[in-house]
């Protein structure tokens, strides 16, 4: 059963050649306002947060929110680099808001973005905290 989700998720996903692909299909599916195919573009770990994060907000009606993983998280822009190293992905993005970098991994032989490592998940704790 487990496997069965893992290749159903992988297929709704798509596939990304680059990292970079799959940075755009993600901008993409926001657009959309397709949440699945978005949240598909993250590893596993990023999408249980993320989904997890949803619901609170959902839950305290927006009352208990720390960020939107959708809105918030991978603002749309110009690739600036993509790069491949092994396992490991790079892309660097210039957008409105800024450049950031976004680092993506492969996960069962397709690449997916870890959306833990996005500097903008962190943002509001360090605000916080200042």
């Amino acid at each position: 059963m487990i496997t069965l989700l893992g290749l159903l998720t992988l297929m709704a996903s798509g596939c990304a050649d680059s990292p970079g692909d799959r940075v755009r299909g993600a901008w993409e599916a926001r657009q959309q306002d397709d949440l699945e195919a978005y949240l598909g573009s993250f590893t596993e770990r990023s999408r249980a947060l993320f989904r997890g994060m949803i619901a609170t907000r959902e839950r305290t009606r927006g009352e208990l929110s720390y960020l939107d993983p959708i809105e918030d998280l991978l603002p749309s822009g110009e690739i600036l680099r993509d790069e491949e190293r092994g396992e490991l992905g790079v892309v660097l993005v210039a957008s409105p808001k800024g450049e950031y970098e976004v680092i993506c991994v492969r996960e069962r032989g397709v690449w997916v973005i870890d959306g833990v490592a996005l500097k903008g998940l962190w943002e509001p704790l360090k605000k916080a905290t200042r």
